[in-house]
C-alpha cells in the first residue's frame, strides 16, 4: 500500500493512503519521545483530555461522528471513523482539528478516571516495558508514579502539550484529496541504527499471592526489539511458536510431564524499547517445571530444532495475520504512525516476513530471547504477604 506524505505550514505531517473500505480511519498523534517525565507520565490523561476537545470542536462544527483517545509508549492521539458521505467535509475538519485552539474547551475531571482506566487496561505491556528500561528513560515510570500523575496534573498544563507539538494526522480511506495549504514531502527511505536493548547477566524470579487465583500465572518478559528493527517478524514467528497450543513450548511442557491450562505471548516494539511476554496458567506445583520449559524451548528454537512443518505453519500465520489487518483500514492507520515514527516504509515490514526463514528466526531467538536476564513473575494462590 502506497501511502502519500504531505507537510503544512505548522510543519504538521500528513499521510494520505487509499483503502477500499467505506470506513475512513483517521489518527491526528503527537510523538512522545521528547517530552519531560511530568508530562510523559500523564499521557494517558492528555490522550483521553485531547479526545474531549475533539468531540467539543466536532460538536461546535456540526459534526456527530465517534472519537476515541488513542495513546502508547510512543505517542499520543485521538482516533476518528467516517463514513461515506463525510468524505466532502473531513479534510477541512482535519485542518480545524490540528489547530491550537483546542485548548479553550474546558475538561471535566471524570476525564482523569477514563484515564486510569486507559492506564490499568495496559498495566501488564508498562509493566513489562518497564523490566528493561533504564531508571532515566521515561519507559520506566511505574504505574504507581503514573496513576499518581494522573490525579495531580494541571489539565490546563497539560493541554498545552497538544498545542506545543507538531502534528501527525494519518487518513486511511477512499478518494481523499490533500489540502490546498500542504506540500508533498519525500517517502520514507532510511532507517535509523538499530540500537541493542541492554539485558540483565541472570534471570530474576518473583513470587506473590492473591486470593483471587486459583491456578498459578507465570508472567516471563524477555527482552525485545526496538520498532525500526530489522528482526521484527523473526520475532513475531518466535513468539507464535512458543504461544500455539500445539507448538514448541506447549509441547514440550506436555513431554515432560507438564500440564498448561492456557498460554499466551506476544511481543511489542517501541521507538526506544521492546519486550516480549509471556504468561502461563498452571497448577501451583508445577511452577518451576514451567518455567525450565519455556527456557529450554526457547534455547530449541535458538539451536534451529524446531520441526520444518511447525516452523512454515507459523511464518504461514505470522503473514496470514498482517494480511487480514491490511483489510482494516484502522488497522491501516496505526501501522502508517508506527512507520512514521520508525521512520521505515510500512512495506518494510512485509518484505520482512517474505524472507523470514527458519534459519533467521533461530539466529534471532538466539541474540535477543536465548540469553539470560528474563523477568519471571509468579502468582500463586494465598494471602498476600
Amino acid at each position: 500500500m502506497q501511502a502519500t506524505r504531505f507537510a503544512d505550514p505548522s510543519n504538521n505531517v500528513w499521510v494520505l493512503a487509499e483503502h477500499g473500505s467505506d470506513v475512513t480511519s483517521v489518527i491526528l498523534a503527537i510523538p512522545t519521545t521528547q517530552w519531560s517525565r511530568e508530562h510523559y507520565a500523564a499521557y494517558d490523561l492528555i490522550a483521553e483530555a485531547w479526545a474531549y476537545q475533539v468531540r467539543k470542536k466536532l460538536f461546535e462544527l456540526n459534526r456527530v461522528l465517534p472519537v476515541n483517545a488513542y495513546s502508547s509508549p510512543d505517542v499520543v492521539g485521538v482516533i476518528v471513523e467516517t463514513g461515506p458521505t463525510d468524505r466532502c467535509w473531513l479534510i477541512d475538519t482535519l485542518q480545524q482539528l490540528s489547530s491550537p485552539s483546542l485548548s479553550r474547551f474546558a475538561v471535566p475531571d471524570e476525564t482523569r478516571r477514563a484515564a486510569v482506566k486507559r492506564l490499568y487496561r495496559s498495566r501488564s505491556e508498562i509493566s513489562s516495558l518497564t523490566s528493561w528500561s533504564q531508571a532515566s528513560h521515561n519507559y520506566s515510570i511505574s504505574l504507581e508514579e503514573r496513576v499518581d500523575a494522573i490525579w495531580k496534573s494541571d489539565l490546563s498544563d497539560s493541554l498545552s502539550v497538544i498545542d506545543q507539538h507538531k502534528k501527525i494526522l494519518v487518513a486511511v480511506g477512499q478518494s481523499l484529496e490533500p489540502p490546498e495549504c500542504v506540500y508533498p514531502i519525500a517517502t520514507l527511505s532510511h532507517r535509523r541504527a538499530e540500537d541493542a536493548i541492554e539485558s540483565p547477566s541472570k534471570d530474576a524470579i518473583s513470587f506473590v499471592h492473591s486470593r483471587a487465583a486459583e491456578l498459578a500465572q507465570v508472567a516471563i518478559v524477555t527482552p525485545g526489539v526496538f520498532m525500526n528493527s530489522t528482526r521484527k517478524a523473526d520475532l513475531h514467528v518466535f513468539w507464535t511458536l512458543m504461544r500455539e497450543r500445539e507448538g514448541v513450548f506447549y509441547r514440550l511442557t506436555r513431554s515432560r510431564g507438564g500440564l498448561i491450562y492456557s498460554i499466551a505471548a506476544f511481543n511489542r516494539e517501541y521507538h526506544e524499547g521492546g519486550f516480549g511476554l509471556c504468561v502461563v496458567s498452571c497448577a501451583p506445583p508445577q511452577v518451576m517445571k514451567v518455567v525450565r520449559c519455556a527456557r529450554e524451548a526457547a534455547g530449541s528454537i535458538a539451536s534451529g530444532n524446531v520441526q520444518s512443518a511447525v516452523m512454515d505453519s507459523a511464518i504461514d500465520f505470522v503473514a496470514m495475520a498482517r494480511s487480514l489487518a491490511m483489510r482494516n483500514p484502522l488497522a491501516v492507520a496505526k501501522a502508517l504512525l508506527a512507520s512514521e515514527l520508525s521512520m521505515v516504509p510500512l512495506e518494510d515490514y512485509s518484505s520482512q516476513i517474505h524472507s523470514v526463514t527458519h534459519n533467521s528466526v533461530a539466529a534471532t531467538a538466539q541474540r535477543t530471547v536465548h540469553n539470560p536476564g528474563w523477568r519471571i513473575r509468579v502468582t500463586v494462590p494465598g494471602d498476600p504477604e
